[in-house]
């Protein structure tokens, strides 16, 4: 199945895995009635990226899950109401732009050359690389992404999730383990006094998601001292976050989202935008410390 079929078919089938109308999803999630129900017909061949990132969000899922780069639950999938700051549709926009400049410059091709390799008429392209003013086609981008082999999040979003590699203070290498198995892997640490909870530390969940566990102790006192914060890498947009890891001066700081463009930073006080934010994780919960 290609990747473009594998994405209208998970589409279809998100839509039938929940009990609401289609009225209902088209007014919580934000998305046009009579595009819905156009999609559960089968009847796109495509979809804008606009309408993509609302279905992804209103699912709590990531775009990368939304076009079959990586699995899905759909046992667990939680429906949610969002909103987004108007602007974003044309910050992601400028964010395609810069991030395919980047591409094509260290990969030394052409927007002609790759036009021909990726059967994409070359005006598409250079409106993509020119900041479109209209929402983009995903089956453009799943193309770019996949020619590029990079996940379709590092194209749309460029900076604001791009990796940054969090460390304890030893630089230490973390053996690969999956989420559940992290209380366990805590506990055998700790019985060998190498707990490193410092900084931060990052473990894997599989090969795809990142976990941290953080000591929160440099957020003020929104969470007792004696606790732990899992963290994941963030596959949707920061306002519809409630915590989030930015980097502020080349440090790892907790950020709570004070409105659709404005978080609050727990260590310092202080107000920062989201668009100004080097924004690399997402608070999942907060347990006890294992003692």
């Amino acid at each position: 199945m290609s990747a473009l079929m594998n994405f209208q078919h998970i589409v279809i089938k998100l839509l039938n895995s929940t009990k609401l109308s289609m009225k209902e999803i088209a007014e919580k999630s934000g998305i046009k009635y009579p595009t819905l129900v156009t999609i559960k017909a089968s009847l796109y061949h495509d979809l804008k990226l606009s309408s993509a990132i609302k279905l992804a969000n209103f699912f709590g899922i990531s775009l990368s899950q939304l076009i079959g780069k990586q699995s899905i639950n759909y046992d667990q999938v939680a429906t949610a109401s969002h909103t987004c700051p108007e602007e974003q549709e044309q910050i992601i926009n400028l964010n395609i732009a810069t991030s395919l400049h980047n591409l094509l410059h260290k990969h030394n091709i052409s927007l002609f050359e790759l036009s021909k390799k990726l059967s994409i008429a070359r005006s598409t392209l250079y409106d993509l690389s020119q900041c479109p003013q209209s929402s983009p086609r995903v089956s453009y981008l799943i193309k770019i992404a996949e020619y590029f082999k990079i996940d379709i999040e590092e194209l749309i979003y460029h900076k604001m999730y791009s990796s940054y590699q969090l460390t304890d203070s030893t630089l230490r290498p973390l053996p690969a383990i999956d989420l559940t198995a992290i209380p366990q892997w805590c506990k055998q640490q700790i019985a060998h006094g190498s707990f490193p909870i410092k900084n931060v530390v990052f473990v894997r969940q599989d090969t795809e998601a990142e976990i941290a566990v953080v000591n929160p102790t440099f957020t003020n006192d929104i969470w007792p001292p004696l606790s732990l914060l899992f963290i994941k890498t963030p596959k949707v947009h920061p306002c519809l976050l409630k915590y989030i890891i930015g980097i502020i001066d080349d440090e790892a700081s907790i950020l709570e989202k004070q409105d659709d463009n404005a978080f609050l930073c727990l260590k310092s006080r202080r107000s920062y935008s989201y668009t100004k934010l080097h924004v690399v994780g997402q608070v999942l919960r907060a347990c006890p410390q294992i003692n």
